[in-house]
């Protein structure tokens, strides 16, 4: 039987009890459930373990990965580097081997800001911004005395989490 169904089966015998049945009567049938619960529940316990395994496995490769993909970009771009400068030392406009070409592009204008406190008002941005301190919040709002409030906020339940240890 499925777990879920285990789980609902316990609630209707639990049920049956509140109606008024005698608890001789449910005993043997709640054992056999709290039996059957137990073994699907350990047999859970196992499966989260193993999932957990292959997923710290899969983080592990993941970084081995992204590692190796931090050294080709940077072994990509030390040689761009290299080829661009030894075009330029020697003039050279366009490289083709047949399958593939490059060619040294003239840069784009870009803006080199010699004194910030020169630069007229109108192409200065003033931004502001307000957020709200959650921690210090909940900290506050936690020491605060009973029946006492901080209007917008309160104090609310976290989600419930299982611990396998």
């Amino acid at each position: 039987m499925q777990l879920y169904k285990l789980t609902e089966a316990t609630k209707q015998v639990g049920a049956l009890l509140d109606e008024g049945v005698p608890f001789e009567q449910l005993e043997e049938t709640l054992k056999e459930l709290d039996c059957d619960f137990q073994e699907k529940a350990k047999s859970i316990l196992f499966a989260i373990a193993n999932l957990e395994a292959e997923s710290g496995m899969i983080d592990a490769e993941v970084k081995r990965l992204a590692s190796k993909k931090t050294t080709k970009a940077t072994q990509v771009a030390k040689l761009r580097e290299y080829l661009l400068f030894n075009m330029q030392e020697t003039n050279t406009n366009k490289v083709d081997n047949g399958v593939m070409s490059a060619s040294i592009r003239k840069g784009a204008p870009t803006l080199v800001i010699t004194d910030e406190d020169l630069i007229p008002v109108e192409f200065k941005n003033i931004k502001t911004s307000v957020s709200t301190d959650k921690k210090g919040l909940l900290k506050a709002l936690k020491e605060l005395e009973e029946g006492k409030t901080i209007e917008g906020a309160e104090v609310g339940a976290g989600k419930n989490t299982l611990t396998i240890k």
